[in-house]
């Protein structure tokens, strides 16, 4: 047991280290919101706070001793302009570093050289090195923002995948609990798709998704959610939106996904259920839930077509 000094001692470190965890996340978050911030401003504004970082840079830089570099400190605006507003904003500023280099050092700075093109033999370089940073840090965010992608989009159909799906889902089910609005879920199960790639390979069972999501989304409006949930399963959330509105929608997404296996000569089916939700549901769980059930009572009973309830 610990004796009462050293209870004492352990206090203050306990506190100290809770102190320091929560600063850290205090910091964490804050970065989150800055970064969610600059991503959501347009390329001229991202493009003068890095001209206004240069210039602060410059400006410390002429006013130093010239036995000081401070060249490292130029990529500061140089990535910030590329990771937030691209290469070519990012080959913009290198440029811009490149001469405010001189202009700091040479020219306000007065830094002899033993002969009049060493100055711009420097800039050359260091426009070089800026320039590979640049590009590698421009490749680095598109390769990025590539797997970002990919990690929330169905590879096959294009359009959401179940993590996006979700996320998406839980917003409108914040907004819709929110104004009071209604929602209505809509759920589409492909029959026999496991046949169609036995059969006719893979490929074609890829192109069957695919044309199935692309008419789905070609019936819908913006607004709107779609996503491949499963192998053979589609979900379609439309926000704000009531039992009479949505069964329209409903009918036109069957007639239409009709036509395109029609047009194909697929032989394969699909049940497509609704439930429209009065007061917002608790969570996106509850609204796939009860769709799925709702499938399931469908299928059972040996129907086709559609199946719409609402859910007060």
């Amino acid at each position: 047991m610990l004796r009462s000094r050293d209870r004492l001692l352990a206090y203050p470190v306990c506190a100290l280290g809770l102190k320091f965890v929560l600063s850290c996340d205090l910091i964490r978050k804050s970065a989150v919101r800055l970064t969610k911030y600059l991503e959501n401003q347009s390329k001229f504004v991202l493009i003068t706070l890095g001209l206004l970082l240069l210039l602060l840079i410059a400006g410390i830089d002429a006013f130093i001793s010239a036995d000081v570099s401070l060249s490292i400190f130029y990529l500061i605006p140089i990535f910030f302009t590329t990771w937030y507003a691209g290469e070519a904003p990012g080959i913009f500023i290198s440029i811009a570093s490149s001469i405010a280099w001189i202009i700091a050092n040479d020219i306000i700075g007065q830094t002899h050289h033993t002969h009049p093109g060493i100055p711009y033999w420097n800039a050359a370089v260091r426009f070089g090195f800026y320039l590979v940073t640049t590009y590698l840090l421009s490749e680095l965010r598109t390769s990025r923002d590539r797997e970002k992608k990919l990690a929330r989009t169905d590879s096959i159909t294009g359009i959401a995948n179940q993590k996006l799906f979700y996320e998406l889902s839980n917003l409108e089910i914040q907004r819709a609990s929110r104004y009071g609005h209604p929602i209505t879920l809509v759920f589409i199960d492909l029959d026999k798709l496991k046949k169609i790639n036995d059969k006719l390979g893979h490929k074609m069972g890829d192109k069957l998704l695919q044309e199935f999501a692309q008419t789905i989304y070609g019936n819908i409006r913006g607004t709107d959610i779609i996503a491949r949930i499963g192998g053979d399963e589609f979900a379609l959330l439309l926000p704000g939106t009531g039992y009479e509105p949505s069964q329209i929608v409903v009918e036109r997404v069957q007639k239409q996904l009709a036509e395109t296996v029609e047009y194909h000569q697929w032989h394969v089916s699909f049940s497509i259920v609704a439930i429209t939700f009065m007061n917002a549901p608790k969570s996106v769980d509850e609204m796939l839930e009860k769709a799925d059930f709702l499938m399931y009572t469908l299928k059972t009973s040996g129907k086709t077509g559609i199946e719409h309830k609402i859910e007060c």
